[in-house]
């Protein structure tokens, strides 16, 4: 250890940094900052008096988007097709509502949908919002010549198991990363080679948000949800000494589906999920392949589905989260209600604020009592088992990494920039469970997504209900039942083990 220095953090009863996109089931942002102020960066306005509004649509075909489709579709329905996807049958378009029952209606239609809208706006504490500024607390700690282990990489299990994710590719589909991305991730870990970006991109942020700009605008995103989720899985770099990430040998490929304020609609996260799948198919990238896809929505799709099931069979694992919007039953969103996904739900320590370092100690192993279910993470509808939600990861006081300002053109802000210290939301438990997978795709590069989520669920240490729910040293828990917890929290060191069976 290098000589001691004072740091100082806030004490964590209020975090003011909060994963307003856990999907987006993911990301973190000002509990003042709410979804509805975000919409005023949308880029779909109403139509000019006299001219007819026209919705955004998914539509998936009985035959693949030709020319001579895609023809059809503009002449007899006046549509303009945004994306065109002949891997999945399935376009994008606008279409007059006048005209959309009739689209509706055609023979070589198998459905219509809406292009719904899914963010990454999440969860918190529930004392975050409205409680008053903590007081200043200092930790007297030494500078680490070896990566940082946090409670919640050592809650995971993810450290000491012989793998790091070498060889794998984590697709971060999600907000893209900042312009100044080298300052806060292993600058060898990021492939922006293969990066794209999909939907609108403005120079506004969560603080001022205007000036919203149509069109695609590559990997490079403002808001720093992407940034967050890839500083899980391959580590960052602090005033403490580098952080451990859950894979920190993993290369991150950022995909921006995700607007500066931190929400998107399903043709871009359609888009990128093809994205990927089709790197995967063509040879672009030639080992493994595992989504990360921290975003949540209410809305079902098709064609959204259809992508991933995609993805899957061209050999891409996809992970996704469980959403941020429990604590009640049936609360789990899309895609992770899919059973094909492997979907995390949030999960933290008991310990969590007990004394000023906490962050940094040890969870005891394999004591399902200091485990606890986060109120935000989202439940199971139906009857008890019926295995919506896989297991759960960290995502409640996650130590990981958080900016504020337009471009962060302030400069690197570290981990214990006062309330940055924190993040919150299944959008960083999911990050826990990818970096699992990307070390068992090491261990096995051929294994499978039905392989990957049985192993999974299979090594999980069981969590049992808490009907009253528990007191921890910063807020009460609401109670949880088996609806909210899959088969448990995932383990990596009892995964990988597994594994070598």
């Amino acid at each position: 250890m290098a000589a001691l220095f004072t740091v100082l953090v806030c004490a964590v009863t209020s975090p003011q940094a909060v994963d307003r996109g856990g999907g987006a089931g993911s990301g973190t942002a000002h509990p003042s900052k709410t979804p509805a102020r975000g919409e005023r960066g949308s880029t779909r306005r109403a139509p000019p008096a006299g001219r007819d509004a026209t919705s955004a649509l998914l539509v998936k075909l009985r035959v693949p988007p030709t020319r001579a489709i895609l023809n059809v579709l503009s002449s007899r329905y006046g549509a303009r097709v945004t994306y065109a996807w002949p891997e999945i049958n399935a376009v994008a378009l606008r279409v007059s509502r006048a005209k959309q029952a009739a689209l509706a209606g055609d023979p070589q239609v198998l459905a219509v949908e809406p292009d719904a809208r899914g963010d990454a706006f999440g969860g918190g504490p529930a004392s975050a919002a409205n409680a008053t500024a903590p007081p200043m607390t200092v930790v007297p700690i030494g500078t680490a010549d070896r990566p940082i282990e946090s409670w919640n990489l050592d809650m995971a299990d993810v450290t000491g198991t012989g793998y790091q994710g070498t060889g794998v590719t984590v697709a971060v589909v999600d907000s893209g990363l900042p312009q100044n991305w080298p300052d806060f991730l292993p600058p060898d870990r990021v492939d922006t080679t293969h990066a794209a970006g999909f939907g609108s991109e403005g120079s506004g942020d969560f603080h001022n948000p205007v000036n919203a700009i149509t069109g695609v605008g590559g990997h490079i995103g403002l808001f720093p949800h992407g940034l967050a989720v890839s500083s899980v899985i391959v580590g960052f770099p602090s005033d403490l000494g580098p952080v451990q990430g859950a894979a920190p040998r993993a290369t991150i490929l950022p995909i921006r589906v995700l607007n500066q304020f931190n929400f998107g609609y399903f043709s871009w996260f359609t888009a990128g999920i093809l994205h990927v799948a089709n790197l995967k198919r063509d040879g672009a990238l030639t080992g493994p392949v595992v989504i990360n896809f921290s975003i949540q929505a209410r809305s079902d799709s098709q064609v959204l589905r259809a992508a991933i099931d995609y993805a899957i069979s061209q050999g891409v694992l996809f992970v996704t989260i469980a959403g941020n919007f429990g604590p009640d039953p049936g609360t789990v969103s899309f895609p992770g209600r899919l059973p094909e996904s492997i979907t995390a739900g949030a999960a933290g320590w008991i310990q969590e604020g007990s004394s000023p370092d906490w962050f940094l100690g040890d969870v005891p192993e394999n004591d399902p009592s200091q485990v606890y279910v986060a109120s935000f993470s989202g439940r199971e509808g139906g009857p008890a088992g019926s295995g919506v939600i896989d297991v759960l990861a960290p995502g409640s006081f996650v130590f990981g990494e958080w900016l504020f300002g337009p471009g962060f053109s302030e400069g690197r802000e570290v981990a214990f920039d006062a309330v940055d210290n924190f993040i919150f939301g299944t959008s960083f438990a999911a990050p826990h469970v990818t970096g699992i997978v990307a070390q068992l795709l090491e261990q096995n590069p051929f294994l499978t997504q039905d392989q990957a989520e049985r192993t999974l669920k299979n090594t999980a240490l069981p969590i049992p209900p808490a009907p009253a729910g528990v007191q921890t040293p910063v807020e009460p828990i609401a109670p949880w039942f088996s609806d909210a917890t899959g088969s448990g929290l995932a383990r990596g060191d009892a995964a990988l083990a597994a594994g070598r069976i």
